[in-house]
């Protein structure tokens, strides 16, 4: 299903998907739940290994919620559940080698920030935004995605810096910026003219069309 029209090969698709991922997590959490139940079974008093159960259960729940609200990387989620793992091995063989694999993990997820491109992960998304800059330094455009799709677009419009002769040769980028925002969201169309138009009402303003006419021209 897409949209408003059906598809059976993409509902079957979506179905097939979901049974795999169902799968998945049975697998990994099937063997987890039984070394709890073996642990449990070894309290005397089975109220006393509940209690602890719940317990644990708690502090996994506070600990998401700290890992969450820190938005902490994909390499410090997985490197907490790697090494979580290899607690539970019993020969200390199979523990240093679980271990190893977190210098492996960090290399391969690890992504590195600055000031113009860097990343905020949450529970359920990707975001990240990307900040481009003219040749003399000034700020043209930003990018922002979620799970590496284009969400949005922010072009600098100021007079300041539309209007500045150094940016001669940046214009053709800056004409490829909003050409691009317009061809994500028809929308934005509107919302671009609205702007201008509130200039046009103080003086000297032009719709979006004219706006790419005159790019064109120079």
């Amino acid at each position: 299903m897409t949209g408003n029209v059906w598809s059976w090969l993409n509902f079957l698709t979506v179905v097939v998907l979901t049974a795999l991922l169902f799968l998945l997590l049975v697998w990994i959490f099937v063997p987890l739940g039984q070394i709890v139940g073996r642990q449990m079974n070894l309290v005397p008093q089975a109220l006393t290994s509940y209690s602890w159960n719940l317990l644990g259960s708690l502090m996994g729940i506070l600990a998401f919620l700290a890992v969450s609200r820190l938005t902490l990387p994909p390499w410090i989620w997985l490197g907490i559940v790697l090494v979580g793992f290899a607690m539970l091995q019993a020969s200390v063989k199979d523990r240093m080698l679980l271990m190893s694999l977190v210098v492996p993990l960090v290399l391969l997820l690890h992504d590195p920030s600055s000031h113009d491109h860097y990343t905020i992960w949450t529970p359920y998304q990707q975001i990240e935004y990307t900040r481009t800059h003219a040749e003399n330094g000034d700020f043209a455009r930003g990018e922002l995605k979620v799970n590496h799709t284009g969400y949005q677009a922010i072009v600098n419009l100021s007079e300041s810096f539309l209007g500045s002769s150094s940016q001669a040769a940046s214009r053709g980028a800056e004409r490829e910026s909003l050409q691009h925002i317009l061809s994500v969201c028809g929308h934005c169309t509107k919302r671009i003219d609205r702007g201008l138009r509130n200039r046009e009402r103080r003086g000297g303003g032009f719709t979006a069309q004219q706006f790419f006419r005159r790019r064109r021209r120079d």
